[in-house]
């Protein structure tokens, strides 16, 4: 049988129901505005015949641009735009920076019960509104061993409209990923890396870029000052996230502490 694979929009709290209702043991997503190769679902199926150890697919995703491409998108940037190639050849994602994309990916159905399931937290249809909830439940499947596979053969090709080309965009997405990384390193890591994060990127290879940055733009090296502004930008938003975070966390403690009898 195929996978069975979710219509509509991005929402993951309904995602969760999906994942309850499906039949199959493969469960396929795709966004609304992508259009699939015609053997795409077979090709994701093919990607667990290869490995049994195999629990999810990251399929590759080609852009059709809606608007002008800017001059300052640096192609390293693509993927915050759902842009997902890296070649015509499959490979492991563990050890990269690369997790599956909800706009062309594939997950076992019962990897994801067994590991709870999409985080409702993450996604932008979620309850912090930021991203990273492919990225949250696949560091969940690699801390099981299991392995997750880039399969370029899976493709789709996937709109990018005019109004995620714009510098306001962009800094409101590199904003939110550094909080999502925030709550990355919150789970699943621990005090130690978000103190690394906080040091290193807020006062020292932050500046440094930041600078750098401007330095492109005077010289009118556009591409390479939006690369380098990110990490600045990204940085603020984890340290932001962290201070909310804390925040809570020091409010709710003193109210505990309140109702606490003399």
């Amino acid at each position: 049988a195929g996978p069975d694979h979710p219509a509509g929009p991005r929402d993951y709290a309904a995602w969760r129901q999906e994942l309850e209702a499906a039949r199959g043991d493969i469960v396929a997503y795709i966004d609304d505005d992508a259009i699939a190769a015609p053997d795409w679902a077979a090709q994701h199926l093919r990607a667990y015949e290869t490995d049994p150890e195999v629990r999810g697919v990251m399929g590759r995703i080609f852009p059709v641009w809606e608007g002008e491409r800017p001059d300052w998108l640096d192609p390293l940037l693509e993927s915050y735009l759902t842009v997902c190639d890296y070649g015509d050849e499959p490979f492991d994602l563990a050890g990269t920076t690369h997790a599956p994309v909800g706009a062309n990916m594939s997950l076992s159905r019962p990897a994801m019960i067994e590991v709870g399931g999409f985080d409702v937290r993450f996604g932008f249809g979620g309850l912090d509104k930021i991203p990273g909830e492919e990225n949250e439940i696949a560091r969940r499947m690699w801390a099981k061993g299991w392995k997750l596979v880039y399969w370029p053969a899976a493709s789709v090709q996937h709109g990018v409209p005019a109004d995620r080309m714009t510098v306001k965009w962009f800094k409101k997405r590199v904003f939110d990923q550094g909080r999502c990384e925030y709550l990355f390193d919150a789970e699943h890591s621990g005090a130690g890396k978000i103190a690394r994060r906080v040091l290193v990127g807020g006062l020292a290879r932050g500046p440094v870029l930041a600078a750098a940055a401007c330095v492109d733009l005077l010289t009118g090296n556009r591409a390479r000052a939006a690369r380098r502004a990110c990490v600045p930008w990204a940085t603020l938003g984890y340290i932001r996230e962290l201070a909310v975070r804390r925040g809570r966390t020091a409010h709710a403690s003193s109210a505990r502490d309140k109702e606490v009898p003399a």
